[in-house]
């Protein structure tokens, strides 16, 4: 961050965390011992929902590489989550990796740096048909904690996108990116 400004393409973001937690800061706060140079994100455990004001359609495009004038642009379905093991728009759709993410733009971050990884690299990872295997679509859950404690993760890259959405679940909070194309990595 410099002079205070938000980094370009990352709104604001609020985190709600435990009374045990809240009491610890109050306490360092109060004692001014906060370092402006050092920084440490809370532990997923700590975190009990975040949150994010999702706007069905709204995009989000990340540029391919610093030079490059191609940007990967993915889509937002809000209170969806785009399950495994349904039909989805190329096959059987299932998790590719499941992290925990701070913001959906991290979790989409994720699923383009793991197709950037498929373009960069030489080698492919291989789905069993001889293609790579590539990350079409993610699910971000705000109840990190929950999530942390239950799955492992609150951000699922996924290698399907559905063939319909009327196949999604409705989550409450849950936001779904889809990739709109991925011709552009090719």
């Amino acid at each position: 961050m410099r002079d205070g400004a938000l980094l370009p393409g990352f709104t604001a973001l609020t985190i709600v965390i435990s009374s045990n937690l809240q009491t610890s800061l109050n306490n360092c706060l109060a004692g001014n011992s906060i370092s402006s140079t050092d920084y440490a994100a809370l532990a997923p455990t700590d975190v009990q929902s975040l949150e994010d004001s999702c706007q069905n359609g709204t995009t989000y495009a990340i540029p391919i590489c610093p030079i490059c004038t191609k940007s990967a642009v993915y889509t937002r379905v809000c209170n969806t989550d785009l399950p495994p093991d349904i039909q989805g728009a190329r096959g059987k759709s299932s998790h590719l990796l499941g992290i925990m993410a701070y913001t959906i733009e991290d979790c989409i971050g994720a699923c383009d740096n793991y197709n950037q990884q498929q373009v960069w690299s030489e080698r492919q990872y291989l789905d069993g048909t001889g293609e790579g295997m590539w990350c079409y679509s993610v699910t971000w859950f705000p109840d990190m904690s929950e999530q942390y404690e239950s799955t492992g993760g609150n951000c699922w890259l996924k290698n399907d996108t559905l063939a319909s959405l009327s196949d999604a679940r409705t989550v409450d909070g849950a936001v779904s990116a889809i990739l709109l194309s991925d011709a552009v990595y090719s």
